[in-house]
């Protein structure tokens, strides 16, 4: 299931690409991703100046980060997670030479977590036996701006609203003594590096 967005991502470029000859492409990061504990990698294709699409992928071990539940909640209880991003990203009005961009963009992430906590054989059907196991899916609309820090790299920051599927209905937060409410991560950042 994690690696359906990044196989969505891969396609939607190699068809898009062929169509624009002079796209771009950009290797990076979000910084408010390893502020929540996430180590994660962002690759981005500039396929004409007023329009990109990002993908990512993100792990993480164990309840890490300063700003882990603050930023988002997560389970009360997991060893790993890990998280996959696509996102289409529109810059109006974005012609090359400008130092400050305006950004408009949708973007769907998948987060997946096990938990160290058993599960007896045959109970929870679908789930990988003696793990729990947690996932949700975000879809958020995305408005912000990116920055032009030097000819070969960018800075984007953005709020999001939108919201999270969540399919397990026991899924509680760290410290919490009932389900997390359904909301969408708030923010997000983008330091890319083009190529």
């Amino acid at each position: 299931m994690v690696l359906r967005p990044i196989l969505c991502f891969v396609l939607l470029s190699m068809s898009v690409v062929g169509t624009a000859q002079d796209a771009h492409w950009s290797l990076g990061t979000d910084p408010s991703l390893w502020l929540g504990g996430w180590r994660n990698v962002q690759v981005g294709s500039q396929l004409t100046p007023e329009l990109g699409v990002v993908g990512g992928v993100g792990w993480m071990r164990g309840n890490q980060g300063a700003a882990g539940t603050v930023m988002r909640v997560r389970p009360a209880d997991y060893d790993q997670a890990l998280l996959a991003n696509l996102g289409v990203r529109l810059y109006p009005g974005g012609e090359e030479g400008r130092t400050v961009q305006g950004l408009v963009g949708l973007e769907y992430s998948y987060e997946w977590y096990t938990g160290g906590t058993l599960v007896p054989n045959g109970s929870d059907a679908g789930r990988l036996p003696g793990r729990k196991e947690f996932s949700r899916s975000d879809l958020r609309l995305l408005a912000g701006g990116r920055v032009v820090l030097s000819s070969a790299f960018t800075l984007s920051a953005h709020a999001g609203i939108g919201y999270a599927f969540r399919p397990d209905s026991d899924w509680i937060g760290a410290g919490a003594t009932t389900a997390a409410p359904s909301m969408a991560r708030l923010v997000g950042m983008e330091l890319m590096w083009w190529l």
